[in-house]
């Protein structure tokens, strides 16, 4: 075996790696979402493209938060825009009173168990990635989740 390996390419050996490294492996058989319904009938689904949805959002050094009026139950909502304009990653932030291991719990009900990362709880459908984690900002502890379409990255 260690034999046939040496007579791959560093090339084709790094893109085989990188490739195992995006993202966790599936791990749960539960369809994870892939949209968010927004007020006013709107909708973003991962993968769409998002040209025409542009007036959804407020553009701050160059990237795209959803403008309040259009959701609840986040202090903001990041879309995160590939080459081609499509929807490849939403990003939630929460208020100051979310607690992350409430919502790891709430999430575990729906997708089973996590898997454990740097401190981020992931769960992948094959299709899409969902995480919850933190960060601390200004000396407090800022709650995030996000979906991730595997399908992009």
């Amino acid at each position: 075996m260690i034999s046939k390996l040496k007579k791959i390419s560093p090339l084709v050996m790094l893109m085989l790696l990188s490739t195992l490294s995006c993202g966790v492996k599936k791990n749960t058989t539960t369809p994870i979402f892939r949209h968010i319904n927004l007020n006013f009938g709107e909708r973003i689904e991962l993968g769409d493209n998002f040209d025409d949805k542009e007036y959804l959002v407020n553009i701050i050094a160059e990237s795209h938060f959803l403008k309040s009026t259009y959701f609840v139950g986040a202090e903001s909502i990041e879309i995160i825009l590939d080459d081609k304009k499509n929807v490849s990653k939403i990003i939630f932030q929460y208020n100051e009173t979310t607690e992350k291991e409430k919502k790891i719990k709430s999430y575990t009900e729906d997708f089973g168990t996590p898997t454990l990362e740097s401190g981020k709880a992931i769960w992948n459908d094959g299709k899409t990635q969902f995480e919850i984690y933190s960060l601390l900002l200004n000396d407090k502890e800022v709650i995030y989740s996000k979906l991730i379409d595997m399908n992009k990255n």
